[in-house]
């Protein structure tokens, strides 16, 4: 459990391991139809350097009503046009990513690298955002929350940014 967050279910791929030697992208929204999955993909490699033969597994958190303050989360992994894909439904983004990545970790004994976009903008409208609808500045608050919940750094998930 991190902060309200707990993963009840986790209805995912077969493979734990490999999922914990993919580098997991955070999608602000759900990537739609086979182009921008490929875009998103070829971009994001190219930005955050990350080998072609390196996997990665899209994460997508859907925000859901904030006043939930203790919610259980359910994870599906399923493939769309070849891409893996993690949809999760939650009213804290943040929190439900850290909990995903120390469930990997958990789970399969490997400390997996997520990666994300920089939030623009204002840091107290960025907090605001967080604190009345569970959004905002992501990155920044989910390394906060992985950094409370897992004191060792070297079993703390990697984050890595980009502008």
């Amino acid at each position: 459990r991190i902060g309200g967050s707990r993963l009840k279910h986790w209805n995912s791929f077969k493979t734990m391991p490999a999922m914990a030697q993919s580098g997991l992208w955070h999608t602000n929204r759900t990537v739609g139809g086979r182009h921008e999955y490929q875009d998103k993909n070829a971009a994001e490699r190219r930005f955050s350097h990350i080998p072609r033969v390196s996997r990665i597994i899209f994460l997508q958190v859907h925000p859901t009503d904030s006043s939930e303050f203790e919610e259980d989360i359910l994870v599906e992994g399923r493939k769309r046009y070849g891409y893996r894909v993690l949809s999760v439904k939650s009213a804290n983004v943040p929190n439900t990513i850290a909990a995903i990545l120390l469930q990997v970790r958990d789970q399969t004994t490997v400390v997996p690298n997520a990666y994300f976009e920089w939030t623009e903008g204002n840091p107290i409208s960025s907090m605001l955002k967080f604190l009345l609808f569970g959004t905002g500045a992501v990155a920044t608050l989910t390394r906060e929350v992985l950094r409370k919940a897992e004191p060792n750094e070297k079993q703390r998930p990697l984050m890595a940014l980009r502008s």
